[in-house]
């Protein structure tokens, strides 16, 4: 689309087609060009974020893992030499704040992109297993 017409999207946590401007800042891209938050502003007043005050009484407990040093995540299990602040990322839960503790940059966005839902989770696992699969030629599943 143009910049001269309206762009729409549709919000991850609701469904529904909205305005990009019913869509929080969450960065700019190379060129200024901004990019929004994948759920709209109304479904974000429902995300309960991490307060500042829990994170800094969970990190004076439990210290983030250093640079330099080899953290293993307790989900993938592997072992990686932390070289970026963003590799290791304190997981909460987003609807009720709980702090879950610490895992990979990899598995904290795996865990965001599906909405932090075991359905979701579970159906993935049985895509991975074969029990699950799209027919190519209609819009259907079989089980």
């Amino acid at each position: 689309m143009s910049r001269n017409s309206p762009e729409y999207k549709i919000c991850s946590r609701c469904g529904i087609k909205k305005h990009e401007t019913e869509f929080a800042k969450n960065q700019y891209r190379k060129g200024s060009i901004i990019v929004r938050r994948a759920y709209c502003i109304e479904c974000g007043k429902l995300i309960k974020h991490l307060s500042s005050k829990a994170k800094k009484e969970y990190e004076e407990k439990y210290p983030r893992p250093e640079i330099s040093t080899i953290f293993q995540c307790p989900i993938c299990k592997r072992k990686r030499e932390i070289w970026h602040k963003n590799q290791v990322c304190l997981d909460h839960n987003h609807e009720t704040g709980e702090i879950r503790g610490y895992i990979c940059g990899d598995c904290n966005a795996s865990i965001g992109r599906i909405g932090e839902s075991i359905e979701i989770l579970e159906r993935a696992i049985l895509w991975l297993k074969g029990i699950i699969r799209k027919v190519t030629d209609k819009n259907t599943f079989r089980e």
